[in-house]
């Protein structure tokens, strides 16, 4: 109806990690979220849907690493977004995770009331070496662990989680964990809408 508040949530993919000596062994950050509230009587007719892939290596020392940006535009070009991940970061001794990004709302008049936005995903973890715990995130998906991190897996209340030890991340948006050679990819981001 008119006067319906309808939420969008939307989570960006989350990132590829790295599972190279000469690039480090890092855990890779999770896809953020976004968060908005809208009466039903100010929804498009019609929308575009994009949701977020996770990032992915794209050769055997280059990496797509970062995951996408899920979003929905409309004719205006007006736009929410939610950004992905970022890959594991490089590293020589393997201490760098991906970062924590945030979400962002964008519109080009006042139609949307924000009432969350900007939430961010969890920053990607470092190896044991650095001793860096993965980050996890309450909206926003959790990061991936660092290579030989022993103390559990980021997490995330309404998103994905971060994976470790190798194992492929959780949807949306959760961020990838190295872990002896294997390098897996980020979990894809979701939209979803309540109402």
């Amino acid at each position: 109806a008119d006067d319906d508040w309808v939420w969008f949530y939307l989570v960006g993919g989350g990132g590829a990690a790295i599972a190279l000596n000469t690039l480090g062994n890092a855990g890779a950050g999770g896809g953020a979220a976004c968060i908005v509230s809208v009466l039903g009587a100010d929804i498009p007719a019609t929308l575009t849907l994009t949701v977020g892939s996770g990032g992915t290596r794209t050769g055997a020392a280059f990496w797509d690493r970062d995951g996408e940006d899920t979003k929905i535009e409309y004719a205006t070009g007006e736009f929410l977004i939610a950004r992905g991940g970022k890959g594991g970061a490089v590293g020589t001794s393997g201490n760098g995770g991906g970062e924590e990004v945030a979400g962002q709302a964008f519109t080009s008049t006042s139609t949307f009331n924000t009432a969350l936005s900007g939430l961010q995903g969890g920053q990607g973890g470092g190896t044991s070496s650095s001793g860096r715990p993965p980050g996890s995130s309450i909206f926003g998906a959790g990061g991936g662990s660092g290579n030989g991190w022993s103390g559990g897996a980021s997490t995330s209340k309404y998103a994905g989680n971060g994976s470790t030890s190798g194992n492929n991340a959780n949807a949306p948006g959760g961020g990838g964990s190295p872990w002896n050679g294997t390098q897996p990819d980020g979990a894809k981001g979701s939209i979803r809408i309540y109402y």
